[in-house]
């Protein structure tokens, strides 16, 4: 075997790998991966033709009653799909996953410093000293997953997959210092300061990778 066969081999594992960890099955999930479902069949390109008729996929599927969140607030995920044969002999697919995660921090600070000017042992004047800071993360994720193949169960069959991995992470932050100088002795305010600082930035990720099988059964 050439080196450029074995190349060809390892990216197309690394691949298969890659697909496989975005999209799986409740059976799949559940079972550590022994026992395989519809989904791992359309991710195998090939061994789609094995999935009769039109199927609808999404996750719903594996909720069992209405108390179960779908949806909360930190973090969100949602997979829907079909896929649909015409003459038992076009097999073509659609797997579509998309995930949300909102993450906050903050904290807060007072500071008080008292001062001696003169050097009499009293204080006589003092400062104020209180901060805040926080950090928003937002990443949104989306997977898309697309199959064609064509062929029957036994026999010789081919088919292309097409997938896009695409990923933006928002975040936000911002602190604030608010200062105060006062005499103690008049109870006057000898200085008021107060900074603000917020930044933001914005990352986004995009990967496309095409996959072309053939297989033959008997």
């Amino acid at each position: 075997m050439t080196f450029k066969k074995v190349l060809f081999l390892v990216i197309l594992s690394v691949l298969c790998i890659s697909v496989s960890a975005q999209f799986a099955s409740f059976r799949s999930l559940s079972t550590a991966g022994l026992i395989d479902d519809d989904i791992e069949a359309m991710l195998a390109v090939t061994e789609m033709t094995y999935v009769e008729g039109f199927n609808i996929f999404t996750n719903l599927s594996n909720f069992n009653n209405q108390s179960e969140e779908v949806f909360n607030v930190s973090s969100h995920n949602y997979l829907v799909g079909f896929k649909a044969s015409a003459a038992k002999m076009l097999h073509f697919g659609i797997l579509s996953a998309s995930n949300g995660n909102t993450s906050t921090a903050s904290a807060d600070s007072v500071k008080s410093v008292y001062i001696d000017n003169n050097n009499d042992e009293d204080y006589d004047a003092f400062n104020t000293s209180a901060s805040s800071e926080g950090i928003t993360r937002a990443t949104n994720s989306s997977n898309n997953y697309f199959v064609f193949n064509f062929g029957k169960p036994e026999g010789i069959k081919f088919g292309i997959s097409y997938f896009n991995m695409g990923e933006e992470t928002l975040i936000d932050t911002f602190s604030n210092v608010d200062e105060r100088d006062s005499n103690m002795i008049s109870g006057d305010l000898v200085r008021i300061s107060n900074i603000w600082r917020s930044s933001s930035s914005d990352n986004l990720g995009n990967n496309n990778y095409i996959s072309l099988n053939g297989a033959f059964s008997a």
